[in-house]
């Protein structure tokens, strides 16, 4: 039935039945009176009932009939068991013929239709044709040869390849990679100079697209730079390079953010159209972003010639989306291939088919290994031995028989290496069922086993590979010049000074920032901002309520709302933490006099001959009653434990308030230190927690011995055999450093000293 089907479709019977006697009785309908003639090819795969099939068909409707195949076709006719079977259609069978040999003629033939004009070519296919597979053979080289000799697809190229950036900005709504992919490409310019147009791309990235809330596509990149602009000039911990650009910078950035969101804008429509015109948006795209600085290059002509094709064959294609026409703009140019002509090369890798046809000074053969050459035999899940041989199925050793015929072929070459693994990473594996034959035929021979195996080869392999010296990678040490070191810091500097020395040294010393994730999902420290702003808002505006705070998060969360994350995890946390807070902060108000926000303050002193700076910038001063000063420090993380603090590992509010008592806050504020307060506002099962110094140790007397051990520490630094060490106090050992891949921390951590 499915034979018959198959004829039916190749008849133009789209609407046939599948039902057997339907399909029959159409097919006879169809072919009555047309005098035609059927070619089944393959037809040794065809069992007894569908040649059956064939033959009443063919009589009723008085068509002729060819089956071609193998020299099965025939002598399942006549042969064994079978031939009662098929008496009634040899019996019609009019004429045998059996070709054993390609002609000349259609070698020819086949020539000329791949326009093979050389006459060493053709003699050349003359001798392919002779091996087993004749003309099939023949076609499979030339369809190698233009495989080989076509090039590579034009949307590798130039303004194909830029074309293609830009389809995958629109199919990825602008991510930030695919945005950060597309200003990479050397032609992107936006009509700048190279050098500027590179520079403010870099820029652009750093600013709009390496930060928790990229914009959400062209129409967003004018607003989103103005929001960061705002953004970093109140982030003291913003990327150094933002932190230095001025107005004219910036002036330059905002020229250069709008250049190419007009450029893209095109990009956004979303109305059904003909293909030429998303043709045409595509190349104005495309010359806004980078202007043809030669029209005379062969890419340039190439895409040219791809785009204008595809223009005036937009009659053929449907009206569509600009999404659906780049499916098949990138189909058309990567059928286009641009050929580039190699230079000489002496070395080529083939497969097994295109080997044994080729001649060549040496020849290796790789991965002799057993499941690998030959491979192992797969049956398949649905067809076992029985079943294909009742089907007339080559069985699966068949293609042993073929990879071993490849074998013998290309050990025929003048000169063969053969290669096998000895493992596969860890697990041994054996040679190749072949080599192992091969090695016993030598052996029988009279070659010793050990004088098979050419050990030149391997000789070479280890000398490449053994060092002159070997040495293990020692942790790093770096003492740089006293007067390249860092002489200012922060007091939350101090503790990464503290526990990883090395981190400062190549922030400070080297100069080296890491660069912020692009745009994917947002950062932990974009919510710790975003509440320590509010909360800041909250006491300058001296509110005290919960309605009053509440709106003040509102107006700090209202440019993030946009984003899943803040919207549905961190302003409900915000909420219960908000509301927990005004309790809290009641208790905290009965006795205060005053409240302070992100008040700055710094001591100068000398230690080690150099004179050095700490700054400090608390989240909140409250002075109370009785003139003294109250720490508070917001944090959304974890919060360091008395005992760190109290250690020195955690000194950041210890040295705020060493800060203080030395009068360097300000002139005005009291010089007595009444608490150090931790108040953790995460908004998770705890919303607040604080936690009093005070009543764990004395908070005065800490903070002076701190501030000695800083002069001491500091003073260390000056000295010139003191190194900055990686990871000296890390907090859990498989806490990572964004140093870590300099310091090689891998290497040293594993067999280093």
């Amino acid at each position: 039935t499915e034979c018959l089907y198959e004829l039916a479709m190749e008849l133009g019977m789209e609407n046939a039945p599948r039902q057997r006697g339907s399909l029959a009785r159409a097919l006879r309908r169809r072919l009555l009176s047309t005098k035609g003639l059927i070619v089944v090819d393959e037809a040794d795969h065809l069992g007894r009932d569908v040649l059956e099939e064939l033959r009443i068909l063919v009589e009723e409707v008085e068509v002729g009939m060819v089956l071609v195949g193998n020299s099965r076709v025939y002598t399942q006719l006549t042969g064994g068991h079978r031939s009662e079977d098929f008496a009634r259609l040899y019996s019609r069978v009019a004429k045998k013929r059996a070709l054993t040999k390609a002609k000349k003629a259609d070698v020819m033939a086949v020539a000329d239709a791949w326009n093979v004009t050389g006459n060493a070519e053709r003699d050349l296919l003359l001798q392919i044709s002779e091996r087993p597979g004749a003309l099939r053979l023949v076609s499979k080289v030339l369809k190698l040869a233009v495989m080989y000799s076509g090039g590579e697809p034009l949307i590798r190229f130039g303004r194909a390849q830029l074309c293609k950036l830009l389809i995958d900005c629109l199919e990825d709504g602008f991510a930030p990679a695919a945005v950060v992919a597309l200003l990479a490409h050397p032609a992107v310019t936006l009509g700048l100079e190279p050098a500027a147009a590179r520079g403010l791309a870099h820029l652009f990235e750093l600013a709009l697209l390496r930060q928790d809330l990229p914009p959400q596509g062209p129409a967003d990149f004018a607003a989103t730079l103005q929001r960061m602009r705002g953004v970093i000039a109140r982030d003291h911990h913003a990327h150094r390079r933002l932190k230095a650009m001025d107005d004219m910078a910036w002036s330059a950035l905002e020229d250069f953010t709008l250049r190419l969101a007009a450029a893209l804008a095109p990009l956004s429509q979303d109305h059904p159209a003909a293909l030429a015109e998303h043709v045409g948006v595509l190349n104005d795209c495309l010359a806004a972003l980078a202007p043809v600085d030669d029209a005379a290059d062969p890419v340039e002509r190439a895409f040219a010639a791809v785009m204008e094709a595809l223009r005036l064959d937009s009659p053929h294609h449907p009206i569509g989306t600009l999404q659906r026409a780049c499916s098949s703009i990138v189909w058309a140019l990567r059928q286009e291939t641009l050929r580039r002509i190699p230079g000489p090369t002496r070395l080529a890798i083939y497969g097994l088919a295109e080997a044994r046809m080729i001649e060549a000074d040496l020849v290796v053969l790789g991965g002799l290994n057993e499941g690998v050459w030959p491979a192992a035999v797969d049956p398949g899940p649905w067809v076992n031995r029985t079943m294909r041989t009742s089907l007339a199925l080559a069985q699966p050793e068949r293609d042993i028989g073929i990879t071993a015929h490849d074998f013998v072929q290309n050990l025929l070459h003048s000169t063969v290496v053969a290669t096998w693994s000895k493992r596969v990473g860890t697990t041994p594996v054996m040679p190749s069922r072949w080599v192992l034959r091969l090695r016993a035929l030598l052996e029988a021979g009279g070659i010793d086993a050990k004088a098979q195996l050419e050990q030149s080869v391997l000789l070479l392999a280890a000398a490449l590979d053994r060092p002159n010296k070997s040495a293990p990678v020692s942790m790093p040490q770096p003492k740089p010049d006293p007067m390249l070191r860092p002489r200012s810091f922060s007091v939350t500097e101090i503790e990464k000074l503290i526990r990883d020395p090395y981190a400062v040294f190549a922030r400070r010393v080297l100069e080296l920032e890491p660069l912020p994730s692009l745009g994917t999902a947002v950062e932990p420290s974009l919510r710790g901002m975003m509440f320590h702003e509010a909360l800041s808002r909250y006491v300058q505006e001296n509110a005290s309520s919960l309605a009053e705070l509440l709106a003040i998060g509102e107006t700090v969360f209202a440019p993030s709302m946009t984003h899943p994350e803040v919207r549905h995890f961190w302003w409900p946390r915000f909420k219960r933490m908000a509301k927990a807070f005004i309790a809290e902060d009641t208790a905290l108000m009965a006795d205060v006099a005053a409240r302070l926000v992100e008040r700055s303050g710094h001591v100068m002193f000398t230690t080690g001959g150099a004179e050095h700076k700490l700054r400090a910038r608390a989240d909140r001063l409250d002075v109370t009653a009785r003139g003294r000063v109250r720490f508070i420090d917001y944090k959304t993380g974890s919060v360091p434990s008395w005992e760190q603090v109290k250690s020195g590992l955690s000194p950041q509010l210890t040295l705020e308030a060493a800060i203080l008592m030395q009068g360097s806050f300000a002139d005005t504020l009291p010089t007595d230190v009444e608490d150090l307060l931790y108040i953790q506002i995460g908004g998770g099962k705890v919303p607040v927690k604080v936690t009093s110094l005070v009543e764990k140790f004395d908070v005065t007397a800490v903070a002076e011995t701190h501030f000695a051990r800083l002069k001491a520490l500091l003073a260390r630094y000056q000295e010139q055999e003191q190194a900055y060490l990686p990871r000296a106090v890390v907090f859990k050992e498989r806490d990572t450093s964004d140093y870590d891949h300099l310091s090689r921390y891998a290497e040293w951590s594993r067999g280093g000293t």
